[in-house]
C-alpha cells in the first residue's frame, strides 16, 4: 500500500517529513471452505496468513527527536475466520462472523498492539432495489 500524503509530506513542529517513504507490500494466502445447509444457511470458514513488508510507522528520529514516518520492518498476520449467514425471503440477509488474528512483528518477534486479537461482527443485508 503506498504511503498517504500525511505520512509523506507532515511536517510541523515536533514532526518531520519523509517524501522518501515506500509503498508498503502485501502477499495474501487464504484457505477457504464454504458450505450451504439447511435451505438458507451458508457457513464459511478460511484460514489466512499476510506477510507484511516495509511497514510504514511513526518513529522518533535519534538526530533531533522528532517524529518521522519510515519503513520499519514486517509484520505477519495469520488467522481464522469463521461466518454464518442466513437468507430471508425478499433478498434479506443476516451474517454472524467471528475472526481470531495474530499480528507478530517478524524483526522483533513481538505482537502487535494495534490489531485486536479476536473480532466478531454481525450484519444485515437489505436490498434496495
Amino acid at each position: 500500500m503506498p504511503p498517504n500524503t500525511f505520512e509523506l509530506y507532515y511536517d510541523a513542529p515536533g514532526n518531520e517529513a519523509n517524501p522518501s517513504l515506500r509503498p508498503e507490500t502485501l502477499k495474501t494466502m487464504e484457505l477457504l471452505w464454504e458450505q450451504s445447509f439447511a435451505n438458507h444457511f451458508r457457513m464459511i470458514a478460511s484460514g489466512f496468513y499476510y506477510p507484511i513488508h516495509r511497514v510504514i510507522s511513526e518513529q522518533v528520529d535519534p538526530a533531533n527527536g522528532n517524529g518521522v514516518f519510515t519503513n520499519a520492518g514486517s509484520l505477519d498476520l495469520r488467522g481464522l475466520d469463521v461466518s454464518l449467514l442466513r437468507s430471508f425471503p425478499g433478498g434479506l440477509e443476516g451474517s454472524v462472523s467471528y475472526t481470531f488474528q495474530d499480528a507478530v512483528s517478524s524483526n522483533a518477534q513481538v505482537p502487535d498492539t494495534d490489531s485486536p486479537k479476536h473480532l466478531v461482527q454481525a450484519g444485515i443485508s437489505v436490498p434496495i432495489i
